[in-house]
Protein backbone atom coordinates (compact mmCIF):
# COMPACT_ATOMS: atom_id res chain seq x y z
CA UNK A 1 0.00 0.00 0.00
CA UNK A 2 0.91 3.18 -0.91
CA UNK A 3 -0.10 5.83 1.77
CA UNK A 4 0.66 8.91 -0.33
CA UNK A 5 -2.22 7.90 -2.69
CA UNK A 6 -4.59 7.06 0.63
CA UNK A 7 -7.83 9.64 0.67
CA UNK A 8 -10.34 9.78 3.36
CA UNK A 9 -13.71 9.20 3.05
CA UNK A 10 -15.78 12.87 3.17
CA UNK A 11 -18.93 13.64 4.49
CA UNK A 12 -18.40 17.20 3.92
CA UNK A 13 -19.54 19.84 1.70
CA UNK A 14 -16.68 21.47 0.55
CA UNK A 15 -15.91 20.88 -2.72
CA UNK A 16 -12.02 21.36 -1.93
CA UNK A 17 -9.15 18.13 -2.37
CA UNK A 18 -9.96 15.29 -0.08
CA UNK A 19 -7.45 14.50 2.31
CA UNK A 20 -4.21 12.83 1.40
CA UNK A 21 -2.16 11.11 3.71
CA UNK A 22 1.55 10.38 3.65
CA UNK A 23 3.93 8.48 5.83
CA UNK A 24 6.33 10.55 7.73
CA UNK A 25 9.68 10.65 6.28
CA UNK A 26 12.35 8.63 8.47
CA UNK A 27 10.53 7.24 10.53
CA UNK A 28 9.88 3.77 9.43
CA UNK A 29 6.23 3.78 9.15
CA UNK A 30 5.02 4.55 12.61
CA UNK A 31 3.19 8.02 11.82
CA UNK A 32 1.08 9.26 9.27
CA UNK A 33 0.66 13.38 8.39
CA UNK A 34 -2.16 14.45 6.70
CA UNK A 35 -2.99 16.97 4.20
CA UNK A 36 -5.26 19.11 6.71
CA UNK A 37 -2.53 19.14 9.80
CA UNK A 38 -3.02 15.93 11.76
CA UNK A 39 -0.47 13.84 12.71
CA UNK A 40 -1.13 10.42 13.22
CA UNK A 41 0.96 7.32 15.65
CA UNK A 42 1.17 3.87 14.42
CA UNK A 43 2.90 2.61 17.16
CA UNK A 44 -0.21 1.01 19.54
CA UNK A 45 -2.53 -1.30 17.78
CA UNK A 46 -4.61 1.33 17.45
CA UNK A 47 -3.65 4.53 15.72
CA UNK A 48 -3.95 7.75 17.82
CA UNK A 49 -4.07 11.44 16.60
CA UNK A 50 -1.13 13.23 18.20
CA UNK A 51 -2.24 16.87 19.75
CA UNK A 52 -0.05 19.43 18.49
CA UNK A 53 1.20 21.62 21.45
CA UNK A 54 2.31 25.26 20.96
CA UNK A 55 5.83 26.43 20.49
CA UNK A 56 6.82 30.14 22.05
CA UNK A 57 5.86 31.16 18.38
CA UNK A 58 2.53 29.39 18.36
CA UNK A 59 3.16 26.57 16.06
CA UNK A 60 2.23 23.60 16.80
CA UNK A 61 4.63 20.65 17.29
CA UNK A 62 4.54 17.07 18.17
CA UNK A 63 7.00 14.71 19.53
CA UNK A 64 8.04 11.45 16.98
CA UNK A 65 9.93 9.18 18.19
CA UNK A 66 12.51 7.17 16.22
CA UNK A 67 15.02 5.22 17.56
CA UNK A 68 13.81 5.80 21.06
CA UNK A 69 14.76 9.12 20.48
CA UNK A 70 12.38 11.98 20.51
CA UNK A 71 12.32 14.83 18.35
CA UNK A 72 9.74 17.67 18.37
CA UNK A 73 8.87 18.94 14.68
CA UNK A 74 6.73 21.52 13.43
CA UNK A 75 3.71 20.00 11.70
CA UNK A 76 3.38 22.59 9.31
CA UNK A 77 6.37 22.21 8.06
CA UNK A 78 5.78 18.11 8.01
CA UNK A 79 2.40 19.19 5.90
CA UNK A 80 4.30 21.59 3.32
CA UNK A 81 7.99 19.23 2.68
CA UNK A 82 5.23 15.56 2.27
CA UNK A 83 2.53 17.93 0.03
CA UNK A 84 2.90 21.45 -1.58
CA UNK A 85 6.32 20.90 -3.90
CA UNK A 86 8.27 23.47 -3.90
CA UNK A 87 10.42 23.87 -7.33
CA UNK A 88 11.84 26.95 -6.67
CA UNK A 89 13.15 26.00 -3.26
CA UNK A 90 11.77 28.79 -0.86
CA UNK A 91 13.01 28.54 2.25
CA UNK A 92 9.96 29.32 4.26
CA UNK A 93 6.64 28.12 4.42
CA UNK A 94 4.44 30.73 5.35
CA UNK A 95 0.23 30.53 6.95
CA UNK A 96 -1.96 32.60 4.48
CA UNK A 97 -4.40 33.14 7.14
CA UNK A 98 -1.34 34.17 9.89
CA UNK A 99 -3.09 31.48 11.98
CA UNK A 100 0.33 29.39 13.32
CA UNK A 101 -2.16 26.69 14.50
CA UNK A 102 -3.77 26.12 11.04
CA UNK A 103 -2.04 23.78 9.45
CA UNK A 104 -4.15 22.51 6.32
CA UNK A 105 -2.29 22.04 3.10
CA UNK A 106 -4.51 24.57 1.35
CA UNK A 107 -3.58 27.28 4.05
CA UNK A 108 0.16 26.93 3.54
CA UNK A 109 2.64 28.32 1.08
CA UNK A 110 6.55 27.81 0.50
CA UNK A 111 7.98 31.43 0.47
CA UNK A 112 10.75 33.49 0.77
CA UNK A 113 11.50 35.49 3.66
CA UNK A 114 10.04 38.85 2.06
CA UNK A 115 6.80 37.03 1.31
CA UNK A 116 6.25 35.89 4.49
CA UNK A 117 7.18 38.79 6.26
CA UNK A 118 4.34 40.83 3.69
CA UNK A 119 1.90 38.10 5.23
CA UNK A 120 2.67 39.07 9.11
CA UNK A 121 -0.48 40.48 10.08
CA UNK A 122 -0.83 43.79 12.40
CA UNK A 123 2.35 44.25 14.29
CA UNK A 124 1.70 44.04 18.39
CA UNK A 125 2.86 47.73 18.37
CA UNK A 126 0.61 48.94 15.09
CA UNK A 127 -1.65 51.88 17.29
CA UNK A 128 -3.70 52.54 14.40
CA UNK A 129 -5.18 48.94 14.09
CA UNK A 130 -5.01 48.35 10.39
CA UNK A 131 -2.40 46.78 9.01
CA UNK A 132 0.77 48.52 7.00
CA UNK A 133 -0.46 51.89 8.04
CA UNK A 134 1.04 53.95 10.90
CA UNK A 135 0.33 57.64 12.77
CA UNK A 136 3.81 59.77 11.97
CA UNK A 137 4.79 62.15 14.27
CA UNK A 138 2.90 64.84 12.30
CA UNK A 139 -0.41 63.11 12.59
CA UNK A 140 -0.57 62.05 9.03
CA UNK A 141 -1.01 58.53 8.13
CA UNK A 142 1.63 56.54 6.59
CA UNK A 143 0.85 53.15 4.96
CA UNK A 144 3.95 51.29 4.16
CA UNK A 145 5.03 47.79 2.23
CA UNK A 146 7.81 46.07 1.25
CA UNK A 147 8.74 43.45 -1.63
CA UNK A 148 11.44 42.36 -3.10
CA UNK A 149 14.03 44.62 -1.14
CA UNK A 150 12.22 47.82 -2.22
CA UNK A 151 10.18 49.92 0.45
CA UNK A 152 7.10 51.43 -0.70
CA UNK A 153 5.55 54.38 1.40
CA UNK A 154 3.30 57.56 1.04
CA UNK A 155 1.40 59.42 3.97
CA UNK A 156 -2.24 60.35 3.67
CA UNK A 157 -4.40 62.96 5.99
CA UNK A 158 -6.84 59.89 6.65
CA UNK A 159 -6.39 56.56 7.64
CA UNK A 160 -8.83 54.78 5.28
CA UNK A 161 -6.68 56.37 2.39
CA UNK A 162 -3.24 55.11 3.62
CA UNK A 163 -5.55 51.55 4.07
CA UNK A 164 -7.12 52.33 0.07
CA UNK A 165 -3.46 52.53 -0.46
CA UNK A 166 -1.80 49.85 1.04
CA UNK A 167 -4.06 47.21 -0.12
CA UNK A 168 -3.85 48.39 -3.70
CA UNK A 169 0.19 48.03 -3.51
CA UNK A 170 -0.76 44.82 -1.89
CA UNK A 171 -2.29 43.73 -4.85
CA UNK A 172 0.01 45.30 -7.63
CA UNK A 173 2.99 43.24 -5.58
CA UNK A 174 0.90 40.35 -5.67
CA UNK A 175 1.17 39.69 -1.99
CA UNK A 176 -0.95 37.19 -0.64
Amino acid sequence: MTCTEVYADSDSDEEDDPVRFAFVRGYDKKYIVSSDGNVTSLKSKKPKVLKGTPNTNGYLTVGMYHNGKKKTTDIHKLVANHFIPNPDNKPEIDHRDVNPANNDVRNLRWATRSENNQNRGMQSNNTTGTTGVRLTKNNTFEAAIKANGHRYSKSFKTKPEAAKWYAAMKATLHIA
